[in-house]
């Protein structure tokens, strides 16, 4: 987080975020709604546009490994 305000603050005009993060595993539902409440703390009242990525749910034995949601993004 302090690498992001940091950035954010050597920019002569932040618009935005854009924050693309996965909604599938510990890592992506936990830390990335942490993240983006963290985020909306600190950047009040600029816009946060969120790109959720999901797993494939057809369920087929050639994507059903653990770590396929995090080949997504």
């Amino acid at each position: 987080m302090d690498i992001i305000v940091r950035e954010a603050e050597n920019t002569d005009n932040l618009d935005g975020i854009l924050f693309t993060h996965s909604v599938s595993g510990g890592t992506g539902s936990g830390t990335g709604s942490l993240l983006l409440e963290r985020l909306r703390e600190a950047f009040p009242k600029k816009v946060i546009q969120t790109y959720s990525v999901f797993a494939n749910s057809e369920g087929n034995s050639s994507t059903d490994v653990v770590v396929h949601p995090y080949n997504w993004v």
